[in-house]
């Protein structure tokens, strides 16, 4: 056989239809006559129907209906069934990412079937494999198929990419490859093969170290491991991984040119049209997770080997990794930004959890040694202890300092604030908030798409708004084409209105001064105040600074933030690093913006963040996945060094990276609060829904409408 198992290959042979004669065997005929009588003298039972009538005819009628598809959430067991057309757009929108896919004019599964054939007949003839490798070659391959899970827990509900692996060319190949690489994955220091093993291993770490009370407790997310890993580094780590197996046959070279072939062969269909994914692996094939996890392991090997502090515990599945650490907080914080700018292409997303840490080990204890809803209880400790550490955490906000500079009452006070469909309520949020608490003679610059600004409008004139002073300003995405790169890993991060800051000369004139803010916040003091921020001479504009903040410390702790260049400009690429720019400067947020249009058009400044954006098209300097999407890092860039601060009570931020309600004993005293996250005032859940909600007016249209759980 191939390797040490009983016949792998079984479940690829065509079942015989040889059926032996009767008569050969008496005892086995009276048998088989027996087991005969039996099955026709048997009463099926009657199978009672769970649904109504009403409700089976409904199910039919939607499985009938061809403008519909169904697929299983991709999260949480649900159903979710969504419009033909949505689907494919989205799928579409997916593939045009030409880092991940290419487009191709003909089928190839046919030339790749033979290349395959070639390959398995020379390994053959040169004894490296033996006959059972026949069953190799698929005899009528197909493409892959393309199809999506829809993530209803995420804006704008974007699909997680899978390929089918079924009856293409590479499936039987990829089999192979996966029965070579398990026994390697499982010898692995930092192997988890379940929920069960994990909970073994807790207990075996219960019994052998005594933790004390300020131990960490952490888990990373690799983002998009599958899609990431660049193939020549994992081809790399496949080459070096077979050196450990204990069966030798096949040689080192085989496993490893046959994944070579199913990662740079991984053609597919989607409506209709032939594609190539040319980056990473699909999760679709059966070697994805023993591959990922040997790249993995030696890239933690690594790691591990390069870093001066070390976690005490280190444990992973696939792409979830599980740490105990005994050094304190602020080094977990460097050894964080140590294993995201490692030269891996990796990115980890980091949560901390703060309990006693002998708590946790004696719930784990007891957990491991009840074997009834393990999967359950583990999950509500790991819950339990976020939210714990969440609400008990605190916070305190510095005192402005003086840093304001008069300017007349009379003059006009520039407001820009975007308009997005499916966030109008936020916008008109901020817009009665500082409309409320001020007297001084705002102008409130409204940018938005021109499917929306007709709802705009009727929301305003027909609310308490309606004496505001306002102009809608269309913005066209045309401006944009070619300068964005695509990227399918967090599609709303690349919508056209996140990108309207880079244009305020060419959207707002007249004005020397102008205010820029993101959608989901509320003002609780007089802008005029925000309006006079001094921006320092040779500076563009003032942000708010992010290192030195409690708020934005608090969040790099429990949900990974960065808050350092390296977080978010990609320092392994040449282009990043002759900047000058120290991967451990202080970065800024642009959502809160008083910029000085003078200065701005006098630099350029809307070029130079053009300029930014088309070079990362071409040279791939930043991403979504790491920190700030796409369009803060040009920011960065472009105004280092020329920029001025905002005073810290007026940006108060982060109220969206988490649904605990901490700094409630401060949130009255801030000018400004910015629920920046994903979990937005608006939506169900967020925290301090109350101090955004008083500033709600309702959709007189009813088409926007608040998400807020069902009283009971």
């Amino acid at each position: 056989m191939l390797i040490c198992q009983a016949d792998p290959f079984k479940k690829f042979r065509h079942p015989k239809s040889w059926t032996p004669q009767c008569g050969r065997n008496p005892v086995l005929d009276t048998y088989i006559l027996s087991i005969n009588k039996l099955i026709k003298e048997s009463t099926p039972k009657r199978i009672f129907d769970n649904i109504t009538r009403e409700e089976r005819q409904a199910l039919y009628h939607l499985q009938q209906r061809t403008d519909v598809i169904i697929k299983p959430a991709d999260k949480g067991g649900a159903v979710v069934a969504m419009k033909v057309c949505d689907y494919i757009e989205e799928g579409i929108r997916q593939l045009m990412d030409t880092n991940t896919y290419k487009p191709l004019e003909t089928d190839p599964t046919e030339d790749l079937n033979k290349e395959i054939k070639n390959m398995v007949a020379k390994y053959r003839s040169l004894n490296l494999i033996d006959d059972t490798a026949d069953i190799l070659v698929h005899p009528k391959p197909r493409p892959g198929r393309f199809y999506m899970l829809p993530k209803i827990h995420k804006m704008n509900n974007p699909g997680r990419p899978i390929i089918s692996g079924n009856d293409t060319a590479t499936e039987r190949l990829s089999l192979f490859v996966d029965l070579h690489l398990q026994p390697i994955v499982q010898q692995l220091p930092s192997f988890v093969k379940d929920t069960s093993h994990f909970l073994q291993i807790i207990e075996k770490l219960n019994q052998t170290y005594t933790f004390d009370d300020d131990t960490l407790l952490a888990t990373f997310d690799v983002t998009s491991l599958y899609t990431n890993i660049p193939h020549d580094d994992g081809l790399m780590a496949l080459s070096e991984a077979p050196n450990k197996r204990t069966v030798k046959k096949p040689s080192t070279n085989v496993p490893t040119n046959f994944a070579r072939v199913i990662l740079k062969s991984n053609n597919f269909t989607f409506n209709g049209k032939h594609y190539l994914q040319i980056q990473g692996t699909s999760m679709g094939t059966r070697m994805a997770p023993s591959y990922a996890n040997i790249f993995m392991g030696k890239l933690e090997d690594y790691i591990l080997a390069s870093s001066n502090i070390k976690p005490l515990v280190w444990l992973r599945y696939i792409d979830d990794i599980f740490i105990i650490w005994n050094a304190g907080s602020r080094t977990l914080e460097q050894f964080t930004a140590f294993i995201n700018n490692c030269g891996s292409g990796m990115r980890y997303v980091i949560y901390i959890m703060y309990p006693l840490m002998s708590l946790w080990m004696t719930l784990w204890s007891y957990i491991s040694r009840n074997r009834v809803n393990q999967i359950l209880l583990f999950f509500i400790v790991l819950m339990f202890g976020m939210f714990w550490y969440n609400s008990t955490a605190s916070y305190t906000e510095p005192e402005p300092k003086s840093n304001t500079e008069p300017v007349d009452a009379s003059d006009d006070i520039p407001v820009v604030i975007c308009v997005a469909a499916g966030r109008l309520g936020g916008a008109i949020a901020a817009i009665n908030s500082i409309y409320s608490n001020t007297n001084a003679r705002v102008v409130f610059y409204l940018v938005g798409l021109k499917n929306t600004i007709p709802h705009v409008r009727k929301w305003i004139q027909n609310s308490t708004l309606k004496n505001i002073r306002f102009k809608i300003v269309e913005f066209n995405p045309a401006v944009l084409k070619g300068k964005i790169r695509p990227d399918a890993a967090n599609p709303e991060l690349l919508m056209p209105l996140n990108f309207v800051r880079f244009y305020l000369p060419l959207l707002i004139s007249d004005h020397e001064k102008v205010i820029y803010l993101d959608d989901d916040i509320i003002v609780q003091g007089d802008i005029k105040e925000l309006y006079q921020t001094r921006i320092s001479p040779g500076c563009i504009a003032a942000f708010s600074d992010d290192c030195d903040l409690l708020s934005t410390n608090e969040m790099i702790k429990s949900v990974g933030m960065q808050n350092t260049y390296m977080g978010f400009l990609d320092y392994r690429r040449d282009t990043v690093r002759k900047l000058r720019i120290s991967p451990s400067t202080c970065t800024f947020n642009p959502g809160v913006m008083v910029a000085n249009m003078t200065e701005w058009k006098r630099l350029r400044v809307t070029k130079q963040l053009e300029k930014w954006m088309l070079k990362n098209v071409d040279e791939n300097l930043y991403s979504s996945t790491l920190g700030g999407g796409v369009a803060t890092p040009p920011m960065l860039i472009v105004f280092y060094g020329k920029h001025s601060v905002i005073p810290p009570l007026w940006h108060v931020r982060h109220l969206g990276w988490s649904t605990s309600e901490t700094h409630s004993t401060d949130l009255e005293k801030a000018k400004l609060l910015h629920w920046n996250g994903k979990y937005k005032p608006w939506n169900y859940p967020s925290a301090h829904r109350e101090l955004w909600e008083k500033w709600y007016i309702p959709d007189p249209t009813g088409k926007f409408k608040l998400l807020r759980p069902k009283s009971r």
